[in-house]
């Protein structure tokens, strides 16, 4: 059964130009994150598009780091009052799917677990 979650506020996707690599891919890491989003590398593609990335699925050298599984930063924008379902979290934030079929990342502080 999946696991859905209730939206308490509204959110805006600040990327708009998500990466989507596969694992085995290289990426230039641009700076590691402290405080609120510990763990998070701020990292740059090939074709110039930044995303965050978690660490834990990265093998981080000195200025890159290789994929370890597929990812994707796209985020979604929801709003209060929403009803998606959860996929899985990693760092404070909750891979999900709205009724659309469409999927994203949201801040785990943003929603409240419905079943």
């Amino acid at each position: 059964m999946d696991r859905r979650i209730k939206i308490i506020k509204g959110y805006d996707r600040e990327i708009q130009n998500p990466i989507v690599i596969m694992k085995g891919s290289t990426i230039l890491i641009i700076k590691r994150n402290y405080g609120k989003y510990k763990d998070w590398f701020w990292c740059r593609t090939d074709d110039g598009k930044d995303a965050f990335v978690r660490v834990e699925i990265l093998e981080v050298g000195s200025s890159t780091a290789t994929f370890l599984k597929d990812y994707e930063s796209k985020e979604l924008t929801v709003f209060e009052s929403d009803v998606l379902v959860h996929i899985f979290e990693m760092g404070g934030w909750t891979w999900t799917r709205k009724s659309s079929e469409d999927e994203g990342w949201i801040p785990m502080k943003l929603r409240s677990p419905t079943t």
